[in-house]
């Protein structure tokens, strides 16, 4: 197997690149108010089904993507994504200017976005996994992902006030700067380089189709892992009808109905930004939290926060209720800590993005049947309320009634793990600081400070990691 050397330079390039990377990502300008613009286009129920349109869509490429990522690498599955999200904002740049395409227009623009996100999903967090696994500093993730994360929900705080006051001027506004953030982001792209990965598959002659979709379906045998994937789907639903019907929400409560739903731009702006806020400040927070209370109990504990925003939205429309809008976010950004961590313990490399792109394909096509349903039963805003705060309620009793068949050694990320993997091809990566490895031959000298792959096979092998989650290492990149 011809595996490129990757010098220790690149991979600390990574590290740094990854944390703007995420500050582009999050720049996301059209969020807080780009079901405002759909519903000031074709109304509530149509701006619903736009949004089962982006999730179904998800639903469609999520797992493609997941394999792409895998085999093709982390990297190129990245400016993938920066590229769809940079066509969908000229789309939507488009049907702000002009009135050729109408509704087309809206589901091209939702498709790319669509696109855009199933790339991301689950490939940016492996990369910086894969990267950081590769320096030797796996000890250290949870810190350096809990800043990157918190890096992309500052820029997605900033970025929501911005797009809400440039609403109130003109939506083209919003998705002017949308494609000028995505174009930072594909820039970005452009400088990373793919980390070396301990790469676990089949027979490498013969893989077989399906053997990633298999792969997933055996981790799901671990417990946990299977416990995350029902918590991450109900997560999914309940944080999406959460956003999703909090800036008509707003709208309706500073105009006192939907007849000018751009009036409340501004406001979802704000909250948006505050939510953004809420949850950069609390992602740091998270490996606190699960070493204290360990995964199952952290996430049932960060999850009741939408369960009761969408509570209190159901109940009345005040201005009281504005400052639980705020907290919808803390379980998002729960999972996005404690997913990678948990998948990187239990999942082979070669097979993480791919779980978590299945984990996320499963939630979005929930959401997408939840949304079309919404659509189809509700006739109003409170109608539409009621439903979600009932689904959320019963979701989530799900999760926390599941979470007692996890066995108490799985459930805190401290513990040794064991991984078996039949008939594996490991490729192990060695950092040669002085140009030669010992006990190896190599037919020409390896340069100083890069990573150089030595293959084994073995027919049937049982591995234990012992993984901690120390996030005061103290190594900065």
């Amino acid at each position: 197997m011809d595996v490129e050397q990757v010098l220790v330079s690149d991979l600390e390039r990574n590290v740094t690149a990854y944390r703007w990377h995420q500050f582009a990502a999050g720049a996301l300008f059209w969020l807080p108010t780009i079901m405002l613009f759909f519903v000031d286009e074709v109304g509530l129920a149509r701006a619903l089904q736009l949004q089962a349109v982006y999730y179904l869509t998800v639903v469609a490429l999520e797992v493609p993507s997941g394999r792409a990522s895998d085999r093709l690498g982390r990297v190129a599955t990245m400016r993938v994504a920066a590229a769809a999200w940079l066509a969908a904002q000229l789309t939507l740049l488009t049907a702000t200017l002009s009135d050729v395409g109408g509704v087309g227009l809206l589901v091209a623009a939702q498709v790319l976005l669509a696109a855009g996100y199933a790339a991301l999903s689950g490939t940016d967090s492996t990369f910086h996994f894969d990267t950081i696994e590769a320096l030797g500093h796996v000890d250290d993730y949870e810190r350096l992902e809990a800043a990157a994360r918190r890096r992309n929900l500052v820029a997605t705080a900033l970025a929501a006030v911005a797009g809400g006051l440039l609403a109130t001027i003109g939506f083209a506004w919003v998705f002017g700067a949308g494609a000028v953030a995505a174009a930072c982001q594909l820039g970005v792209t452009l400088r990373l380089v793919e980390p070396p990965t301990v790469m676990t598959t089949s027979t490498p002659a013969s893989p077989g189709r399906f053997e990633g979709l298999r792969a997933v379906a055996r981790s799901l045998r671990v417990p946990i892992v299977a416990w995350l994937a029902i918590a991450i789907v109900v997560q999914v639903v309940v944080v999406h009808l959460a956003a999703d019907l909090t800036p008509p929400y707003l709208a309706s409560l500073v105009d006192g109905g939907l007849d000018d739903p751009v009036r409340g731009a501004f406001a979802a702006g704000v909250v948006g930004a505050l939510v953004a806020l809420t949850g950069a400040w609390f992602v740091g927070e998270v490996p606190r939290l699960v070493r204290r209370l360990g995964v199952p109990a952290t996430v049932i504990a960060t999850g009741l926060a939408p369960v009761i925003v969408l509570g209190a939205m159901s109940w009345t429309v005040a201005w009281w209720v504005t400052p639980f809008l705020v907290f919808r976010g803390v379980q998002g950004a729960t999972v996005s800590v404690i997913a990678p961590r948990v998948v990187g313990a239990h999942v082979a490399a070669r097979h993480r993005a791919t779980l978590l792109s299945t984990m996320s394909l499963a939630g979005r096509l929930a959401y997408g049947v939840t949304a079309l349903m919404i659509a189809g039963l509700a006739s109003s805003l409170e109608g539409s309320l009621r439903l979600a705060a009932a689904i959320a309620l019963i979701g989530w009793t799900i999760v926390a009634v599941a979470h007692r068949g996890i066995p108490r050694g799985q459930r805190s990320i401290d513990h040794g793990h064991g991984h078996h993997h039949p008939e594996t091809v490991h490729v192990h990566f060695h950092r040669h600081d002085d140009g030669h490895h010992g006990g190896h031959s190599h037919d020409e000298e390896v340069p100083a400070g890069t990573f150089h792959a030595h293959e084994h096979h073995h027919d049937e092998v049982h591995h234990e990691h012992a993984h901690t989650s120390d996030v005061h290492h103290q190594h900065e990149h």
